[in-house]
């Protein structure tokens, strides 16, 4: 692409084509920029796919994440047996006042 350089009235041709060769560049630079973004912009949705891939493997059929959870916590729960006021020294139990808890 040839254009008509302003430059000429103020240094005759060279200063034209310093331009021309400065304004190939900078569209060249440009055209990398929008390679650059379009490879990111791939990649980007790449990483979409990935990501909703991984969540709909970690949750079958759609179901929500909490309620397994929750499920799994009472379970536990019941099987838990909570063992306190206790004084380690001697096993037996004793109330607040006569138990060291570093016993």
């Amino acid at each position: 692409m040839r254009l008509r350089c302003a430059f000429r009235l103020w240094g005759g041709s060279s200063n034209c084509l310093i331009f021309e060769f400065w304004l190939a560049w900078k569209i060249q630079e440009i055209r990398l920029m929008k390679q650059r973004v379009a490879e990111m912009e791939r990649e980007a949705e790449k990483l979409r796919e990935l990501q909703a891939a991984a969540e709909s493997a970690s949750t079958p059929n759609g179901a929500d994440d909490a309620a397994p959870l929750e499920d799994e916590k009472t379970a536990i729960d019941g099987r838990s047996v909570f063992v306190g006021n206790v004084c380690p020294a001697s096993r037996n139990f004793c109330d607040a006042n006569s138990c060291d808890p570093h016993g």
